[in-house]
Protein backbone atom coordinates (compact mmCIF):
# COMPACT_ATOMS: atom_id res chain seq x y z
CA UNK A 1 0.00 0.00 0.00
CA UNK A 2 1.40 3.18 -0.72
CA UNK A 3 2.69 5.23 2.24
CA UNK A 4 0.91 8.58 0.59
CA UNK A 5 -1.83 10.20 2.31
CA UNK A 6 -3.94 13.18 -0.03
CA UNK A 7 -6.82 15.48 1.74
CA UNK A 8 -10.22 16.08 -0.65
CA UNK A 9 -12.01 19.49 0.27
CA UNK A 10 -15.59 20.24 -1.31
CA UNK A 11 -15.43 23.85 -1.96
CA UNK A 12 -18.46 26.43 -3.21
CA UNK A 13 -18.48 30.15 -2.14
CA UNK A 14 -21.42 32.38 -2.36
CA UNK A 15 -19.56 35.66 -3.44
CA UNK A 16 -19.38 33.89 -6.90
CA UNK A 17 -21.94 35.86 -8.99
CA UNK A 18 -22.02 32.96 -11.15
CA UNK A 19 -22.00 29.97 -9.40
CA UNK A 20 -24.99 31.78 -7.21
CA UNK A 21 -27.13 32.37 -10.07
CA UNK A 22 -26.38 28.92 -11.13
CA UNK A 23 -27.57 27.42 -7.97
CA UNK A 24 -30.77 30.39 -8.08
CA UNK A 25 -31.99 28.39 -11.22
CA UNK A 26 -31.20 24.93 -10.52
CA UNK A 27 -33.72 25.96 -7.14
CA UNK A 28 -36.77 27.90 -9.13
CA UNK A 29 -36.53 24.31 -11.28
CA UNK A 30 -36.93 22.16 -8.83
CA UNK A 31 -39.30 24.91 -6.52
CA UNK A 32 -36.88 24.55 -3.44
CA UNK A 33 -36.63 27.40 -1.44
CA UNK A 34 -33.27 28.61 -0.40
CA UNK A 35 -33.87 28.88 3.34
CA UNK A 36 -32.94 27.46 6.47
CA UNK A 37 -30.02 24.99 7.27
CA UNK A 38 -31.18 22.33 4.62
CA UNK A 39 -30.63 24.81 1.75
CA UNK A 40 -29.74 28.53 3.11
CA UNK A 41 -26.98 30.84 2.79
CA UNK A 42 -25.32 29.22 6.00
CA UNK A 43 -24.90 26.23 3.32
CA UNK A 44 -22.61 28.09 1.22
CA UNK A 45 -21.13 31.78 2.72
CA UNK A 46 -18.03 32.22 2.60
CA UNK A 47 -16.15 32.87 5.79
CA UNK A 48 -12.52 31.94 3.83
CA UNK A 49 -12.73 28.83 5.90
CA UNK A 50 -10.81 27.04 3.11
CA UNK A 51 -7.60 29.00 3.01
CA UNK A 52 -7.13 29.10 7.01
CA UNK A 53 -8.08 25.28 6.35
CA UNK A 54 -4.95 24.66 4.21
CA UNK A 55 -2.52 27.12 6.58
CA UNK A 56 -3.72 24.98 9.51
CA UNK A 57 -2.78 21.78 7.68
CA UNK A 58 0.48 23.14 6.69
CA UNK A 59 1.48 23.81 9.95
CA UNK A 60 -0.22 20.54 11.66
CA UNK A 61 -0.02 18.04 9.07
CA UNK A 62 2.59 18.89 6.55
CA UNK A 63 2.45 14.78 5.75
CA UNK A 64 -0.13 15.42 3.90
CA UNK A 65 0.47 14.35 0.39
CA UNK A 66 -1.70 15.90 -2.43
CA UNK A 67 -4.93 18.38 -1.82
CA UNK A 68 -8.01 18.38 -3.78
CA UNK A 69 -10.20 20.62 -3.82
CA UNK A 70 -13.63 19.56 -5.83
CA UNK A 71 -15.74 22.55 -7.16
CA UNK A 72 -18.61 23.16 -9.46
CA UNK A 73 -17.65 23.27 -13.04
CA UNK A 74 -18.11 26.83 -13.63
CA UNK A 75 -16.80 28.05 -10.08
CA UNK A 76 -14.52 30.69 -9.68
CA UNK A 77 -11.58 29.99 -7.96
CA UNK A 78 -10.34 32.32 -4.65
CA UNK A 79 -8.11 34.66 -5.94
CA UNK A 80 -5.63 33.62 -3.27
CA UNK A 81 -5.40 29.60 -4.38
CA UNK A 82 -2.45 28.86 -5.87
CA UNK A 83 -3.42 26.26 -8.14
CA UNK A 84 0.09 25.72 -9.76
CA UNK A 85 1.20 24.23 -6.02
CA UNK A 86 2.67 21.00 -6.67
CA UNK A 87 0.54 19.85 -4.30
CA UNK A 88 -3.11 21.12 -5.38
CA UNK A 89 -5.13 19.40 -7.59
CA UNK A 90 -8.79 21.21 -8.37
CA UNK A 91 -11.41 18.79 -9.56
CA UNK A 92 -14.62 19.67 -11.18
CA UNK A 93 -17.85 17.82 -10.71
CA UNK A 94 -18.42 16.40 -14.11
CA UNK A 95 -14.99 14.90 -14.04
CA UNK A 96 -16.16 12.47 -10.88
CA UNK A 97 -19.92 12.78 -11.11
CA UNK A 98 -22.90 11.30 -13.25
CA UNK A 99 -23.86 14.38 -15.61
CA UNK A 100 -27.71 14.00 -15.05
CA UNK A 101 -26.99 15.08 -11.64
CA UNK A 102 -25.21 17.99 -12.54
CA UNK A 103 -25.30 20.95 -11.59
CA UNK A 104 -25.50 19.87 -7.58
CA UNK A 105 -25.83 21.56 -4.62
CA UNK A 106 -26.03 18.69 -1.92
CA UNK A 107 -22.47 18.19 -0.78
CA UNK A 108 -24.01 14.42 0.38
CA UNK A 109 -24.54 13.38 -3.08
CA UNK A 110 -21.57 14.82 -4.23
CA UNK A 111 -19.16 13.43 -1.63
CA UNK A 112 -20.41 9.68 -3.14
CA UNK A 113 -17.76 10.15 -5.97
CA UNK A 114 -14.66 10.77 -4.38
CA UNK A 115 -13.22 7.65 -4.78
CA UNK A 116 -13.53 8.82 -8.48
CA UNK A 117 -10.81 11.64 -8.23
CA UNK A 118 -8.12 11.03 -10.67
CA UNK A 119 -4.63 10.59 -9.12
CA UNK A 120 -6.39 10.21 -5.34
CA UNK A 121 -4.28 8.23 -2.92
CA UNK A 122 -5.73 4.83 -2.01
CA UNK A 123 -5.41 6.47 1.92
CA UNK A 124 -7.19 9.66 1.85
CA UNK A 125 -8.65 12.46 4.46
CA UNK A 126 -12.12 13.94 3.62
CA UNK A 127 -12.57 17.39 5.44
CA UNK A 128 -15.40 20.46 4.76
CA UNK A 129 -13.85 23.46 4.66
CA UNK A 130 -14.54 24.81 7.85
CA UNK A 131 -12.19 21.61 9.26
CA UNK A 132 -9.05 22.66 10.92
CA UNK A 133 -5.99 21.00 12.43
CA UNK A 134 -5.69 22.35 16.17
CA UNK A 135 -2.45 20.48 16.94
CA UNK A 136 0.27 18.96 15.08
CA UNK A 137 -1.04 15.34 14.48
CA UNK A 138 0.47 12.09 12.67
CA UNK A 139 -0.48 9.46 10.24
CA UNK A 140 -1.59 7.22 13.11
CA UNK A 141 -4.34 9.56 14.23
CA UNK A 142 -6.13 8.69 11.17
CA UNK A 143 -4.47 5.30 10.16
CA UNK A 144 -3.65 2.36 12.32
CA UNK A 145 -0.68 0.18 12.19
CA UNK A 146 -2.36 -2.25 9.46
CA UNK A 147 -3.16 0.89 7.55
CA UNK A 148 -7.09 0.76 8.36
CA UNK A 149 -8.48 3.75 8.84
CA UNK A 150 -9.62 4.66 12.72
CA UNK A 151 -13.38 5.20 12.23
CA UNK A 152 -14.33 8.49 14.75
CA UNK A 153 -18.01 8.34 16.13
CA UNK A 154 -19.10 10.83 19.13
CA UNK A 155 -22.37 10.38 21.51
CA UNK A 156 -25.27 8.34 20.81
CA UNK A 157 -28.20 9.59 19.03
CA UNK A 158 -30.45 6.57 19.44
CA UNK A 159 -33.54 8.77 21.11
CA UNK A 160 -33.21 11.14 17.99
CA UNK A 161 -33.57 8.78 15.36
CA UNK A 162 -36.45 7.32 17.46
CA UNK A 163 -38.51 10.22 17.22
CA UNK A 164 -41.61 10.92 15.32
CA UNK A 165 -39.86 14.47 14.13
CA UNK A 166 -35.95 14.17 12.56
CA UNK A 167 -33.72 16.79 11.25
CA UNK A 168 -32.69 16.17 7.74
CA UNK A 169 -29.25 15.41 9.35
CA UNK A 170 -30.64 12.96 11.58
CA UNK A 171 -32.69 10.98 8.76
CA UNK A 172 -29.33 10.71 6.10
CA UNK A 173 -27.65 9.60 9.10
CA UNK A 174 -30.22 6.54 9.97
CA UNK A 175 -30.81 6.02 5.90
CA UNK A 176 -26.99 5.07 5.58
CA UNK A 177 -27.34 2.79 9.09
CA UNK A 178 -30.69 1.23 7.80
CA UNK A 179 -29.00 0.52 4.84
CA UNK A 180 -25.55 -1.28 6.51
CA UNK A 181 -27.81 -3.00 8.77
CA UNK A 182 -30.25 -4.63 6.34
CA UNK A 183 -27.44 -5.81 4.77
CA UNK A 184 -24.73 -6.96 7.80
CA UNK A 185 -26.95 -6.73 10.71
CA UNK A 186 -25.05 -5.70 13.53
CA UNK A 187 -21.65 -6.81 12.66
CA UNK A 188 -18.27 -6.58 13.77
CA UNK A 189 -17.69 -2.75 15.25
CA UNK A 190 -20.63 -1.92 13.29
CA UNK A 191 -22.66 -2.57 16.55
CA UNK A 192 -20.70 -0.03 18.40
CA UNK A 193 -21.06 2.61 16.09
CA UNK A 194 -24.68 2.08 15.52
CA UNK A 195 -26.95 4.83 16.47
CA UNK A 196 -24.21 7.35 17.29
CA UNK A 197 -23.93 10.36 15.44
CA UNK A 198 -19.79 10.66 13.95
CA UNK A 199 -17.36 12.99 15.69
CA UNK A 200 -18.07 15.84 12.23
CA UNK A 201 -14.32 16.12 11.54
CA UNK A 202 -11.80 15.11 8.97
CA UNK A 203 -12.78 11.62 8.62
CA UNK A 204 -10.30 8.74 7.12
CA UNK A 205 -11.34 5.96 4.29
CA UNK A 206 -9.47 3.54 2.32
CA UNK A 207 -10.44 4.82 -1.72
CA UNK A 208 -11.01 0.90 -2.44
CA UNK A 209 -13.33 0.50 0.51
CA UNK A 210 -15.25 3.48 -1.02
CA UNK A 211 -15.40 2.20 -4.07
CA UNK A 212 -16.91 -1.03 -2.97
CA UNK A 213 -19.33 -0.12 -0.76
CA UNK A 214 -20.78 2.46 -3.33
CA UNK A 215 -20.99 0.05 -5.84
CA UNK A 216 -22.99 -2.36 -2.81
CA UNK A 217 -25.66 0.87 -2.69
CA UNK A 218 -25.47 2.16 -6.05
CA UNK A 219 -29.19 2.02 -6.52
CA UNK A 220 -29.62 4.16 -3.41
CA UNK A 221 -27.19 6.73 -4.05
CA UNK A 222 -28.11 7.19 -7.35
CA UNK A 223 -31.62 8.20 -6.00
CA UNK A 224 -30.35 10.47 -4.05
CA UNK A 225 -28.38 12.57 -7.04
CA UNK A 226 -31.50 12.86 -8.36
CA UNK A 227 -32.12 15.98 -6.23
CA UNK A 228 -29.59 18.84 -6.59
CA UNK A 229 -30.24 19.85 -2.91
CA UNK A 230 -30.75 18.35 0.43
CA UNK A 231 -33.68 15.90 -0.10
CA UNK A 232 -35.67 13.18 1.40
CA UNK A 233 -33.09 10.22 0.06
CA UNK A 234 -30.30 11.82 1.19
CA UNK A 235 -27.21 9.27 2.73
CA UNK A 236 -24.82 10.79 5.07
CA UNK A 237 -21.31 9.75 4.36
CA UNK A 238 -21.04 7.61 7.57
CA UNK A 239 -22.63 5.07 5.18
CA UNK A 240 -18.95 4.46 4.17
CA UNK A 241 -17.30 4.33 7.67
CA UNK A 242 -19.81 1.94 8.92
CA UNK A 243 -18.98 0.05 5.79
CA UNK A 244 -15.35 -0.43 6.74
CA UNK A 245 -16.28 -1.12 10.07
CA UNK A 246 -18.96 -4.20 8.92
CA UNK A 247 -15.65 -5.02 6.64
CA UNK A 248 -13.35 -5.04 9.60
CA UNK A 249 -11.74 -2.42 7.07
CA UNK A 250 -11.72 -0.17 9.65
CA UNK A 251 -11.60 0.90 13.64
CA UNK A 252 -14.08 1.97 15.66
CA UNK A 253 -13.22 4.68 18.35
CA UNK A 254 -15.35 6.75 20.66
CA UNK A 255 -14.37 10.11 19.72
CA UNK A 256 -12.66 12.36 22.64
CA UNK A 257 -15.31 15.77 22.41
CA UNK A 258 -17.46 16.90 24.66
CA UNK A 259 -16.16 19.86 26.06
CA UNK A 260 -17.18 22.31 29.26
CA UNK A 261 -15.29 25.07 30.58
CA UNK A 262 -17.70 23.93 33.92
CA UNK A 263 -16.02 20.89 34.76
CA UNK A 264 -14.87 20.76 38.46
CA UNK A 265 -11.14 21.29 38.97
CA UNK A 266 -10.78 17.93 40.99
CA UNK A 267 -11.88 16.26 37.62
CA UNK A 268 -9.52 18.08 35.40
CA UNK A 269 -6.23 17.24 37.69
CA UNK A 270 -7.48 13.10 37.79
CA UNK A 271 -8.15 13.52 34.21
CA UNK A 272 -6.44 16.23 32.44
CA UNK A 273 -8.63 18.01 29.05
CA UNK A 274 -8.14 16.57 26.01
CA UNK A 275 -10.06 16.13 22.52
CA UNK A 276 -9.89 14.34 19.20
CA UNK A 277 -11.79 17.00 17.37
CA UNK A 278 -14.39 20.42 19.02
CA UNK A 279 -17.80 20.54 16.80
CA UNK A 280 -18.06 24.11 18.16
CA UNK A 281 -21.69 25.82 17.13
CA UNK A 282 -21.80 29.45 16.93
CA UNK A 283 -23.11 29.59 20.78
CA UNK A 284 -19.28 28.47 21.84
CA UNK A 285 -17.44 30.65 19.24
CA UNK A 286 -16.71 33.50 21.95
CA UNK A 287 -15.13 30.51 24.21
CA UNK A 288 -13.28 28.99 21.23
CA UNK A 289 -9.87 30.17 22.46
CA UNK A 290 -10.43 29.14 25.84
CA UNK A 291 -11.92 25.53 24.85
CA UNK A 292 -8.75 25.00 23.04
CA UNK A 293 -5.99 25.54 25.27
CA UNK A 294 -7.59 23.40 27.87
CA UNK A 295 -8.80 20.76 25.69
CA UNK A 296 -5.74 21.02 23.04
CA UNK A 297 -7.96 19.38 20.35
CA UNK A 298 -6.31 17.93 17.26
CA UNK A 299 -9.00 19.15 14.70
CA UNK A 300 -11.58 21.94 15.62
CA UNK A 301 -14.98 22.27 12.98
CA UNK A 302 -16.56 25.79 13.28
CA UNK A 303 -20.47 25.16 12.58
CA UNK A 304 -22.21 28.19 10.62
CA UNK A 305 -26.02 27.96 10.77
CA UNK A 306 -29.12 30.06 9.34
CA UNK A 307 -28.58 32.23 13.21
CA UNK A 308 -25.16 33.56 12.81
CA UNK A 309 -24.89 37.25 11.78
CA UNK A 310 -22.25 39.05 9.54
CA UNK A 311 -21.00 40.40 12.79
CA UNK A 312 -20.51 37.08 13.98
CA UNK A 313 -18.95 35.73 10.64
CA UNK A 314 -17.14 39.05 10.90
CA UNK A 315 -15.39 37.69 14.27
CA UNK A 316 -14.72 34.18 13.14
CA UNK A 317 -12.45 36.11 10.08
CA UNK A 318 -10.67 37.67 12.32
CA UNK A 319 -10.53 34.77 14.69
CA UNK A 320 -8.81 32.73 11.83
CA UNK A 321 -6.44 35.03 11.13
CA UNK A 322 -5.46 35.53 14.91
CA UNK A 323 -5.02 31.46 14.70
CA UNK A 324 -3.78 30.66 11.46
CA UNK A 325 -1.52 33.97 10.79
CA UNK A 326 1.21 34.32 7.58
CA UNK A 327 0.89 32.20 4.22
CA UNK A 328 0.85 28.86 3.53
CA UNK A 329 2.56 27.16 0.09
CA UNK A 330 -0.99 26.96 -1.24
CA UNK A 331 -1.66 31.14 -1.63
CA UNK A 332 -0.26 33.17 -4.21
Amino acid sequence: MSTSIDIVYCWCSDDDPVWREKRLRRAAEFGVELTGAVAGECRYVENDDLRHSLRSLCRHAPWIGKVHVLVDDDASLPAWLDVQSDRMHVVRHSEVMPRGSLPCFDSMVIENYLFRINGLSERFLYANDDMLFARDVSPDFFFAADGLPVCRYGSSHADECLRKTRTPYQEALKRGEDLLRAKFGLKGDFAKAYRRVPHHNVDAYLRSDFERCYHMFEDEISLAAKHPFRGPHDIERTLYMGYALCMGRGHYRQARSRASLSRAWFKRMLRPGYADSLNLTHEKWPVAEKLMRRFRPALICFNDNESVTSVERAWLRDLYTRLYPGKCEFER
